[in-house]
């Protein structure tokens, strides 16, 4: 063979691999395509069927609420939305019926999203059209297992009171589904600079009367008098480390010009800082929420205009995570000689999905209680609520400090029950709930948003814990009632405050979890909560 002709010959090869070697690059792109857009399909896939659970899970609390099935499938959109984290160019919809339903026993959520591809392209296919569903049913608990001694106390209102200057009127019992109360009461006829004090009184389903002094006051004014009238655009704020609302505004009707000052919560407020809304011809300026110290802190509004200070003219209310209290509002707060009629409603609040609570606090106007219960005295009905406990009984349990710290990190194993009657416990023990609680996290780095995705049982950050309501003066080691149970997810770190006090907050997931007792049909006894479970989906 000559040297041309062997050239050609290897010249042809290159040719024909140069060929192979294209066409292997098409299959190489395809498959990439196949391994990339399938992997981010499947991606899509887990985090809609996360998107529908909690979906599912919420709009079933709702349910369980009193809500219609409207307000059921609004609180369905919104937390699928929130957990809708994959291409935010296309938007997560809910399914029509019959893959998504409310009944009175289930909840079916269907959800649905375009993936957009990133290789596929190229063989003409751009999108498709993925779908999850998840069910959630109720079910109805009457106990539960493997539990952390923090107890979340909240009130379970049956009457409210309220009292004015020696009047008191009765709350209008809220209809069913609802959780606001109403009550009308009169304002004195009496002129006076400083406000009259108004109290409201919450009676639980124990019987004990919860006291929250001075949420509100009213003015009644002198002709004469430079104010005539105070209030603010919102009466109760959350606490500053919550976002949703940091502040308000304090508003002043004078006749003689903007403040001198306003005090709020031991701030001042100049007059320089109040600004003049010409569409009212009333002064404004901006207050901060300060700190809450208890479920309810109420702040007086004092404002001062040329020569005359007028006290107590409006209270601002801070609330904290665990206030069972949403809002307070009234009607009209001041008025001219004579008085007048005020309509005051009150929100109260159930626990809410995905908002945090404290389940420790490390200060409280309740001397030497903290939230912790006493796992070693936990006594189950039938008993009167003024039974003489045996306060020897300890269930075979480890007593005193060292039990409270086991049952931090490692749960209490025995069933408690909805209706036990559960001791606090008395002390902080801060730097050693912080070591319990940090022993049983261990290696668990989730956030409550890459928990939600697989759910992993064994993270040491889920707890689950009794919801308590009082049933005496709280000062000391005392009862408290168990009227449900809670799990929630504890994000960050656990800090002491110089190793002394430490606050446990935690997100709330659902009502109780699996270990316990439960039922899909109400039990004989009227000893169970109502709460949702997931359960098999169509699909």
């Amino acid at each position: 063979m000559s040297l041309s002709k062997s050239t050609r010959v290897l010249k042809g090869e290159r040719g024909a691999v140069a060929v192979i070697v294209a066409l292997l690059m098409t299959v190489f792109v395809g498959f990439a395509a196949f391994v990339v857009d399938i992997g981010y399909t499947y991606e899509m896939r887990r985090q809609l069927q996360s998107a529908a659970d909690a979906a599912a899970l919420a709009g079933m609390i709702e349910k369980i609420q009193g809500a219609d099935e409207a307000g059921v499938l609004d609180v369905a959109g919104e937390f699928a939305g929130y957990n809708d984290k994959i291409d935010q160019s296309e938007t997560l919809e809910l399914l029509p019926f019959p893959y998504t339903e409310v009944t009175e026993d289930y909840v079916k959520i269907g959800v649905t999203k375009d993936v957009h591809f990133f290789f596929a392209p190229i063989w003409n296919l751009h999108k498709e059209d993925v779908a999850a569903q998840a069910k959630a049913k109720r079910v109805y608990v009457t106990g539960a297992r493997d539990m952390v001694p923090w107890g979340v106390n909240t009130i379970r209102a049956e009457d409210m009171v309220v009292r004015l200057e020696g009047t008191e009127k009765w709350f209008s019992r809220p209809p069913e589904g609802s959780d606001s109360w109403s009550a009308l009461i009169s304002a004195p006829a009496a002129p006076q600079k400083d406000g009259y004090l108004i109290d409201l009184s919450i009676v639980n389903s124990q019987g004990f009367e919860t006291l929250e002094p001075a949420v509100g006051a009213a003015g009644v004014h002198a002709p004469d008098d430079l104010v005539t009238d105070v209030y603010l655009d919102d009466n109760v704020l959350p606490p500053p480390d919550d976002p949703t609302k940091l502040s308000t505004k304090l508003w002043v009707e004078s006749v003689a010009g903007p403040p001198q000052r306003a005090v709020v919560g031991g701030t001042t407020y100049p007059g320089s800082d109040f600004r003049l809304d010409v569409a009212t011809g009333l002064y404004w300026v901006p207050i901060i929420a300060p700190p809450a110290d208890g479920p309810l802190k109420s702040y007086a509004v004092d404002v001062r205009v040329g020569n005359e200070s007028y006290n107590n003219v409006a209270r601002l209310i801070v609330r904290t995570r665990n206030s069972p209290i949403e809002d307070i509002s009234f009607s009209q707060l001041h008025f001219g000689a004579g008085g007048g009629d005020i309509l005051i409603t009150v929100e109260m609040r159930d626990l809410e999905y995905g908002e945090q609570y404290a389940l420790k606090i490390g200060d409280t106007p309740e001397a030497g209680n903290f939230g912790s219960l006493d796992f070693t005295k936990v006594f189950h009905p039938p008993h009167p609520p003024n039974f003489q406990y045996d306060q020897e009984d300890n269930h075979g349990a480890v007593p005193g400090s060292e039990g409270y710290l086991y049952f931090v990190e490692n749960s209490y194993n025995d069933v408690i029950h909805i209706g036990d009657h559960i001791f606090t416990y008395t002390g902080d023990r801060g730097g050693p709930t912080e070591r319990a609680l940090e022993s049983r996290i261990g290696d668990c780095g989730h956030t409550l948003e890459s928990w939600l995705v697989n759910k992993p049982a064994d993270c040491g950050r889920l707890v689950t814990v009794p919801i308590v309501e009082q049933i005496t003066k709280a000062a000391g080691s005392k009862p408290v009632y168990v009227y449900g149970i809670a799990e929630f997810f504890i994000e960050g770190d656990v800090e002491t405050d110089g190793g002394v006090k430490v606050d446990i907050v935690g997100t709330f997931i659902r009502y109780v979890k699996g270990g316990g007792t439960s039922s899909d049909t109400p039990p004989d006894s009227k000893l169970y909560m109502e709460t949702v479970r997931l359960d098999q989906a169509d699909f």
